[in-house]
C-alpha cells in the first residue's frame, strides 16, 4: 500500500515540477502518468492524501491550458473530501477550480466560497491565496507568480506550493539538495502554514456537533439533536417532542440523515433539555452525543438474516457504560445490518453486516473480512470504539486515519457496501401478519402537529436514516385508518414519489452559510421532470454541502442558480 502510494506520490510532483517545462510532450507524459497512478489508488480503495493528488493533477492540467479536465479532477476531489468527511484541503481545492471557470461572477462566486471556507476552517495560507486572487480579478495589481518561474531551483522548486509540499508530505520528498538545512519548523514558517492535518484538527479541537445538551447556534436561534439509537422511540417520547416543539421552538421535528432528530428556533435552552431527560431520551449526560446507532430499521419484523433489536440496546448500554468513551466526537457513529445491506453502505465508522456465517465487521462502511459469533458483537464494537479514542489524537472518523484497518487485527479491507438513498414506505406486512407503516417526510421536516398524530396511534416508532418514519405492530384496520389521516398531511406512502428522490441541507433561512432557500428550491423541483428520473438529487446551499448521501447528484445553490457539484 505505502509503495503504491509513494509512486503515485512522486508522479504527482513531478507532474506539477513539469509545468516548468517548455516541451508540451514533458508534461503531458508527466500528466498522464500522475493520472493512470491515482487512479490505480483510487481502485485500490484508498482515500488518504487523494485529495491532495487530484488537486494537484487539477493544478496542473488547468497549468497546461486543459481547463475542462483540471474541473473535473478538481470536482471529484471535492466530492472525495466530503464522501470521506477529509476536507481538510477544499478551501484550496475551490480556489484552483475557481481558475477554470470561464465567466468572471462563477469565477468570484468560487473564491468567495473559498476564502469564506478558509476562515472557517483557520487555515490561513489558503484564506490568503483565496484573497489575492480575488483581489487580482476585481482589478488588484498582479499579486500570483507565474507558473513558469525562471530559476535555479530544482523541478519541485519550481511548482508554486513547493514550499507547502516540502512542509506538508512526508520525508521522502524533500530528499533534494535544494531541502537540506531546512528543518520542518522552518519551512512550515516560512509557508505561512502548518501540516494539512494540523490545519483541520486545530480548528476542530472542540467538537461542535449538537447534542440535547450542547447547543448550536444557528441563524434562526437555538438548535439540538437528540440521539435516537436505531431510530427507535415509543409513542409517549414522540409526543413529548412534538409537544415540546410547538411550545418553546419552531413546531417541527428534523429528522436527519442518523436516524436522529433536531428542534430548532428552541426559545428556552434548559425546558427543552429537561423535556428530553423527562422523556426517557438523556439517559447519559456525559455520553449523549455519542450515542450515534443506526441499525436496519425492519429487523426482526420483516426480512434480514437475524432480528437485531437487542443488539442496539446492548451496544447503547456498553457505550454509555464505558467512561472512555465520552471522549467519541458527536460525528462517530455505528451500524448493524441484518444482512440486507442496508445501513451497511452508510459508511459509518464501524459497524457489523450480519452474514449466513456470521457476522462481518466493518470499518467505514468497508468489509475488513473479519468475522464475529453473534455473542461478540457488541464487545467486539465497544472495543474498537475505546480503541479509536486511545488512537485519534484529534481527529473524529476512523476515515482520517492514515490507515483505519490498524484497528481490527488481521483486516483486509474489501470494497464498500452500495449506498441506498431511498426509504421503505408503503403498506409493509411484517412476518407475524401484522403491518408496517412506512411514511417519507418531505425534506425530513416533520410538522409537531403530524408528528402528534403518529404518536396517536400508540404504536413503536422508528426514524430511519433516509428521514423516513415507520410505524410498527398495527392490525390492518389500525392501518388502513392511520394511512387515510396521515397521507392529507403530507407524509408520503407512495415508493414511486418523486419526494423520495429530492433531499436537501437547511439552508436559508436557518443557515448563516447558504446562497438560497434550498428547501423551497427542492420543493419545486419536485414538481420538475428531473424529480421523476430516479435519480437522487441533494440541494445544498453552500460548498459544504451538509447531509449529502453517498450516491446521487449534489447541486450547490450560486449567484447565477444551481451549479451541479457531484453527479450520480
Amino acid at each position: 500500500m505505502w509503495a503504491l502510494w509513494g509512486t503515485a506520490l512522486r508522479a504527482t510532483v513531478d507532474a506539477l515540477a513539469s509545468i516548468g517545462s517548455d516541451d508540451p510532450a514533458v508534461i503531458g507524459a508527466s500528466i498522464a502518468r500522475a493520472t493512470e497512478l491515482v487512479q490505480t489508488v483510487r481502485a485500490a480503495g484508498l482515500t488518504v492524501y487523494v485529495t491532495l493528488f487530484e488537486g494537484a493533477l487539477g493544478q496542473a492540467l488547468a497549468a497546461a491550458g486543459h481547463r475542462e479536465q483540471a474541473r473535473a479532477r478538481l470536482e471529484e476531489a471535492i466530492a472525495l473530501g466530503r464522501s470521506t468527511e477529509m476536507c481538510f484541503y477544499e478551501a484550496e481545492l475551490l480556489r484552483l477550480r475557481a481558475h477554470t471557470q470561464d465567466d468572471p461572477a462563477t469565477r468570484s462566486s468560487e473564491l468567495a466560497a473559498a476564502l469564506d471556507l478558509a476562515r472557517r476552517q483557520g487555515t490561513p495560507l489558503y484564506e490568503l491565496r483565496a484573497a489575492l486572487d480575488d483581489f487580482e480579478l476585481r482589478g488588484g495589481p498582479p499579486a500570483r507568480r507565474s507558473w513558469k518561474l525562471s530559476t535555479g531551483c530544482p523541478p519541485i522548486a519550481r511548482c508554486p506550493n513547493w514550499r507547502v509540499l516540502a512542509a506538508c508530505w512526508p520525508e521522502p520528498l524533500r530528499g533534494s539538495p535544494h531541502f537540506r538545512g531546512r528543518t520542518r519548523s522552518r519551512l512550515i514558517r516560512r509557508a505561512c502554514c502548518v501540516p494539512y492535518r494540523e490545519q483541520v484538527t486545530r480548528a476542530r479541537d472542540a467538537d461542535a456537533c449538537p447534542g440535547a445538551l450542547q447547543v448550536h447556534q444557528a441563524a434562526d436561534g437555538a438548535l439540538v439533536r437528540v440521539r435516537l439509537p436505531g431510530g427507535r422511540l415509543t409513542a409517549d417520547q414522540l409526543a413529548a417532542l412534538a409537544r415540546a416543539s410547538n411550545e418553546l421552538a419552531s413546531a417541527t421535528l428534523e429528522l436527519t440523515a442518523r436516524g436522529n432528530l433536531q428542534l430548532r428556533a428552541i426559545t428556552d435552552v434548559m425546558a427543552v433539555a429537561d423535556a428530553i431527560a423527562n422523556a426517557g431520551l438523556l439517559p447519559s449526560p456525559t455520553h449523549e452525543r455519542v450515542r450515534n446507532i443506526v441499525a436496519s430499521p425492519l429487523s426482526g419484523r420483516v426480512g434480514g438474516l437475524a432480528d437485531l433489536q437487542s443488539w442496539v440496546g446492548e451496544l447503547d448500554a456498553a457505550i454509555c457504560a464505558e467512561p472512555l468513551l465520552a471522549q467519541l466526537g458527536g460525528r462517530f457513529w455505528f451500524s448493524i445490518d441484518d444482512g440486507r445491506a442496508d445501513v451497511s453502505g452508510l459508511g459509518a465508522d464501524v459497524g457489523v453486516h450480519v452474514l449466513a456465517d456470521g457476522c462481518a465487521v466493518l470499518l467505514d462502511g468497508r468489509d475488513t473480512g473479519v468475522r464475529l459469533a453473534p455473542d461478540d458483537v457488541v464487545p467486539t464494537l465497544t472495543e474498537l470504539a475505546v480503541r479509536f479514542t486511545q488512537m485519534r489524537g484529534n481527529f473524529w472518523r476512523v476515515n482520517e486515519l492514515i490507515d483505519p484497518s490498524v484497528l481490527v487485527p488481521g483486516a483486509a479491507p474489501g470494497s464498500r457496501f452500495p449506498a441506498v438513498t431511498k426509504a421503505p414506505v408503503g403498506w409493509i406486512p411484517q412476518r407475524d401478519g401484522r403491518v408496517t407503516l412506512g411514511a417519507a417526510v418531505p425534506l425530513g421536516i416533520l410538522p409537531a402537529r403530524v408528528a402528534e398524530f403518529l404518536a396517536a396511534i400508540e404504536a413503536p416508532i422508528a426514524i430511519t436514516p433516509w428521514r423516513s418514519v415507520l410505524v410498527f405492530d398495527l392490525d390492518e384496520a389500525i392501518a388502513d385508518t392511520a394511512l387515510r389521516v396521515l397521507a392529507p398531511l403530507g407524509l408520503v406512502f407512495d415508493e414511486n414519489s418523486p419526494w423520495l428522490n429530492v433531499s436537501a441541507c437547511t439552508g436559508s433561512p436557518g443557515c448563516a452559510s447558504s446562497a438560497a432557500d434550498v428547501r423551497a428550491d427542492a420543493a419545486l423541483s419536485v414538481r420538475t421532470e428531473a424529480a421523476a428520473s430516479g435519480v437522487h438529487r441533494h440541494f445544498v446551499g453552500c460548498e459544504r454541502a451538509c447531509g449529502s448521501p453517498l450516491a446521487g447528484e449534489v447541486l450547490v445553490a450560486t449567484a447565477q442558480g444551481y451549479r451541479l457539484l457531484r453527479k450520480a
